[in-house]
């Protein structure tokens, strides 16, 4: 039985609203990692959102087709973050926030024409993944200076990275929540064949109610996307333009709300052999920390079925325990605030991984050991270096620990 606190309970993830030009000041530190405590005022003095209203849900279904990019998607605020080969920017159309990656270098064939095509709104919402704790995407589209867009909702609660610079540690039933949401969003994945390959701190995101949205699909999802929704310019403008024509208003609403609700049975061509995500990090190293043994001999991963990055063969590699072990070590780090190693690499790897080597085999990792029984056993089967022994999140989901946890009604719905 749930202790009364835990029974029903809510993320307190509220501030003040601040201007747009100042909502993401702390996202600059993306770039830092977690080898000692932060240091941090209590929740109460030091809130951890920036706005009043939720801007991860889009006004319209489908934008002006045929305007351009900042006639659809406003100006730029601000600059959220700046990598190596992409922008995240933040605009403001209507008093509605989106952030945008530009991909700086070109990313999609050369033989794309930006001026000739386009991704149907139609199309991206059945290629890509629908689950409440997953990121939808609004559109994929050029801007005027024929730079690929990626469209998403912006995500007023920061990621996790920037909730621990705040809060420090978490408490167990905050981060236990947490967890329990984002292994929702890895099962819904690897039952349909699809591996994140890029779960870090920076890529899990929160709503201002304190709901995961898991982002961060690599490039080769980005390629996988245009390939399956991309038609010429005109064809898409009168597809589009007949559907929504031939639906009554309240099956637009519908349209849009398939992108929380949708069953997997419905989902098109996901069915197929496994696909792989592949990494979105801007800077090398940065997830390091996340990857286990296995996962540093078969890099480079494959991108997406039947893209590039073909010739390498995933046939004998199943890369979706790689997710089960970041996981683990972002709960772990929730809840001490730090990371517990820096790299895992075989022939290099950090002292402190050898320590949890070590002491997993004899008395066991202290960090691990204070979590008590079933959180205990949970994370040594999430971190245990034989991947084909590692448990599975459909596994989780059943265990004594995740299927005993309270999550919030945000984090239920993905609001």
């Amino acid at each position: 039985m749930h202790p009364p606190d835990q029974a029903i309970h809510h993320h307190f993830l509220k501030r003040a609203q601040e201007s747009p030009g100042s909502l993401f000041s702390a996202t600059r530190s993306w770039t830092k990692t977690f080898w000692s405590n932060a240091d941090s005022e209590s929740t109460d003095r030091q809130p951890l959102l920036r706005s009043e209203t939720d801007s991860t849900r889009p006004s319209s279904l489908f934008p002006e087709l045929h305007l351009p990019f900042t006639t659809k998607y406003g100006r730029c605020l601000e600059i959220l973050h700046y990598g190596g080969n992409s922008t995240i920017r933040l605009h403001e159309r209507k008093q509605e926030l989106f952030a945008v990656k530009v991909y700086r270098r070109p990313l999609l064939s050369r033989s794309v024409s930006p001026s000739h095509s386009r991704c149907s709104p139609l199309r991206l919402v059945d290629s890509h993944p629908r689950h409440p704790n997953i990121l939808p995407v609004i559109d994929l589209l050029h801007n005027e200076r024929s730079e690929l867009c990626l469209v998403l909702p912006y995500c007023t609660g920061g990621d996790l990275h920037e909730l621990l610079c705040r809060a420090g540690p978490l408490p167990t039933c905050e981060a236990d929540c947490l967890v329990t949401q984002i292994l929702r969003a890895l099962a819904f994945l690897h039952k349909n064949n699809i591996a994140h390959q890029d779960i870090r701190l920076e890529t899990v995101l929160l709503t201002e109610r304190g709901a995961v949205k898991l982002a961060g699909f690599g490039n080769g999802h980005i390629r996988r996307l245009w390939a399956e929704s991309a038609v010429p310019a005109e064809s898409e403008d009168t597809q589009c333009s007949q559907h929504i024509r031939s639906q009554p208003p309240s099956s637009w609403l519908s349209c849009f709300l398939c992108l929380f609700s949708c069953p997997s049975s419905l989902l098109p061509g996901w069915r197929g052999s496994l696909r792989v995500s592949g990494c979105s990090a801007s800077f090398p190293g940065i997830n390091l920390p996340y990857i286990p043994p296995e996962g540093f001999h078969h890099q480079p991963y494959p991108s997406c079925r039947g893209h590039d990055d073909a010739s390498h063969s995933i046939a004998d590699y199943d890369p979706r325990p790689v997710d089960i072990w970041a996981v683990a070590m972002i709960y772990l780090a929730l809840l001490t605030g730090r990371l517990l190693w820096r790299s895992a690499r075989p022939g290099h790897e950090d002292s402190r991984y050898l320590d949890y080597l070590h002491d997993r085999c004899n008395y066991g990792y202290p960090q691990i050991e204070l979590l008590g029984e079933k959180r205990r056993n949970a994370i040594y089967a999430m971190l245990d270096p034989n991947p084909q022994r590692r448990i599975t999140a459909v596994r989780l989901l059943q265990s004594e620990w995740i299927s005993a946890v309270s999550v919030c009604e945000a984090g239920k719905k993905g609001y």
